[in-house]
């Protein structure tokens, strides 16, 4: 009878293509042969996937250049004569390997990184037994071990700063391979913040006035910074001067425009902050003018306006022929029933207090006609002169037949 069939390895462990394996197949019994499986099918010498021999009938089983992936199922041995079959126990043969497909995640990532985020770098390797990993900074080691590079660990060691490669190599220690990954580039910018964006504090005066806008980061490296007027690019000008590396602007002999809301956009490859100012700039009265109609019919109402561009508004001051017309200061004139009185040249005083500048519009000459009535129809009208020569007539007449009924008294 065929009974105990045991299958012994001449090596403890092999080493993926570099170990020539001896396997027996061992058994109590006379006249056996030997089937040797692998994964249940034959093994089959086929200068491919193994290189055996005595394969089929040999208590011994001899492999060339082991391959981890060939030999990874279990192995049977099954002795057999004319009396008994029986078969091993399986056998797993221990083949070490690797390190092979060494890789960093990400593989490709962003050329900047922002400091002190939670980017890391984990590398992964397939190996028996499992690689241990070294890093490295362009070429230099770095002190960091495990699978996992931290962003953290960079910084504290000094990299980062400028743009610069990171690999990992794998090694094995059974195998005495040692693989390195491909490369991964990047280098760590500071974020932006802390913007300080400062500006004039004085009183600007329009024509009087120059001005200086300076924008600076607190924390972060600027690669670019982009200047923005009311939501609009600003460029420079005759009189809108930008140093040379955009920090700051001059603004040489302020105008009226020059008013408004100033943006300072910082900006580097992982952040983007901003910061605002608004730039009052006061001028004026350029000039004044009075409008309003030029008649009205008496105890109509009547409005006039001075129109004046100033900042801050100006100060009016109303005339008629020349006189102050107390009480009203606004920009605009009201009189609820216009009189004759009301008849004249009008003119409007505007002044700034703050620029100390005024100006005084041109005489409008305003009228009030006098009313006529117009309620008479034409037949009405028609009508009173018919009478009216009726009565002249009738006059006449009376005074003719007076006159003849007078006897003329005779001189003598």
């Amino acid at each position: 009878p065929v009974s105990s069939v045991v299958i012994t390895s001449d090596l403890p462990e092999a080493i993926e293509h570099n170990s020539t394996v001896v396997l027996t197949c061992s058994s109590k019994g006379s006249l056996l042969t030997f089937t040797w499986t692998n994964n249940s099918n034959p093994i089959v010498s086929d200068g491919k996937r193994l290189t055996v021999t005595n394969e089929q009938s040999s208590s011994k089983l001899t492999v060339k250049d082991v391959l981890r992936y060939d030999l990874v199922g279990p192995i049977v041995c099954t002795a057999t004569n004319k009396l008994e079959k029986q078969s091993s126990a399986p056998f797993n043969l221990t083949v070490y390997y690797g390190p092979e497909d060494v890789i960093i995640k990400p593989s490709a990532t962003s050329q900047y990184i922002p400091s002190k985020s939670d980017f890391n770098l984990t590398c992964s390797a397939s190996s028996s037994p499992s690689a241990t990993f070294t890093w490295f900074h362009d070429e230099k080691e770095l002190k960091a071990t495990g699978q996992v590079l931290t962003l953290k660990v960079i910084e504290e060691q000094g990299f980062g700063k400028n743009i610069g490669d990171y690999k990992c190599v794998a090694q094995n220690a059974k195998t005495k391979r040692a693989v390195p990954s491909a490369p991964v580039r990047f280098s760590v910018i500071e974020p932006i913040s802390g913007v300080i964006f400062t500006g004039p504090t004085g009183v600007l005066i329009a024509d009087n006035s120059t001005a200086n806008l300076s924008c600076q980061a607190s924390v972060g490296n600027v690669t670019d910074r982009v200047w923005l007027k009311d939501g609009k690019t600003l460029s420079a000008s005759s009189h809108i001067v930008f140093s040379s590396d955009s920090s700051s602007i001059f603004i040489n002999m302020l105008k009226k425009e020059d008013n408004g809301k100033y943006t300072c956009q910082l900006i580097n490859s992982v952040s983007k902050q901003e910061a605002h100012f608004l730039m009052v700039v006061n001028y004026g009265p350029e000039s004044a003018e009075v409008k309003g109609k030029a008649e009205v019919k008496l105890e109509q109402p009547v409005e006039f306006t001075c129109t004046a561009q100033s900042l801050p508004p100006a100060k009016i001051t109303w005339r008629i022929n020349g006189t102050v017309i107390s009480g009203q200061t606004e920009n605009v004139l009201i009189l609820d029933k216009a009189s004759y009185k009301d008849s004249g040249k009008y003119t409007c005083e505007a002044s700034n207090a703050v620029t100390g500048r005024a100006a005084t519009s041109s005489s409008y000459t305003f009228t009030v006609k006098e009313e006529i009535d117009e309620g008479l129809s034409d037949g009405a009208i028609a009508g009173i002169v018919i009478a009216c020569l009726v009565a002249v007539g009738a006059s006449i007449a009376l005074f003719f037949y007076c006159r003849a009924k007078v006897p003329v008294s005779s001189p003598y």
